[in-house]
């Protein structure tokens, strides 16, 4: 028999509840997500080991973002933008020497935007983990997350500090710059921590005890999407 978790009854205010509810909502989405995708995989997938059968390769471009006001939302379209370029060059200009490609472009190094995605998901100091590192600090900001990445990047060529001026009324401690492949984008860090922040309260076992099946699967010991900050992947 299914052994049911301790009941402790936390009460909590009309923020923490609000917050509670929307981590819910994210772990339930992400984790039916990962479950359509698998099944979709097992589906296409050939019988047997790799067998040189006919496919079709589908390659979903994200919409690069560059609004009046970037937040984090507009960051990680931009890094899965950024992901997928990389993916796609490396792929398209595989084999080439650069002294052929800089015999066509110019400049080799134009085609490689590694750094760029570094920048953003390398652990320990990718742009990502340092957000992840200040949700779970107990006195983390968004002020200490700019300044962080701003100590850890300054001298990262994909990142610049934006300076007060009378068209920026940004500095290092509110906002940063990150120079993608398609434009230098300006992101404010105001919302960052909230909107990354998807812990849910008390852990996922009340999850795992759920009556619905489909539930009780998803968050499964070595499935759990939920109890964590990670906005990677």
């Amino acid at each position: 028999p299914r052994r049911v978790p301790e009941v402790l009854t936390v009460p909590l205010q009309r923020t923490g509840a609000l917050r509670a509810r929307d981590a819910l909502a994210k772990a339930l989405y992400a984790g039916l997500f990962s479950r359509l995708v698998a099944e979709l995989n097992a589906l296409l997938r050939p019988d047997g080991p790799a067998n040189g059968g006919q496919y079709i390769g589908l390659l979903d471009i994200f919409g690069f973002e560059s609004l009046e006001t970037n937040s984090l939302e507009q960051l990680l379209i931009n890094y899965a933008n950024e992901a997928l370029h990389h993916l796609f060059l490396r792929h398209v200009f595989r084999g080439f020497s650069d002294e052929a490609l800089a015999s066509v472009l110019g400049d080799a190094s134009r085609i490689d935007n590694r750094c760029c995605v570094a920048l953003i998901d390398a652990p320990p100091k990718g742009l990502l983990h340092i957000l992840d590192h200040q949700c779970r600090a107990p006195q983390g900001s968004e002020t200490a997350f700019c300044l962080s990445a701003t100590q850890k990047h300054e001298e990262d060529p994909f990142f610049t500090v934006p300076k007060l001026s009378r068209d920026c009324s940004h500095d290092a401690s509110s906002a940063f710059i990150v120079r993608h492949f398609a434009a230098d984008v300006l992101y404010t860090s105001g919302g960052f921590l909230e909107s990354n922040n998807d812990t849910l309260v008390g852990g996922s076992h009340w999850l795992r005890a759920s009556t619905e099946p489909l539930v009780t699967e998803l968050f499964e010991e070595d499935k759990a999407v939920a109890g964590t900050f990670s906005s990677v992947g």
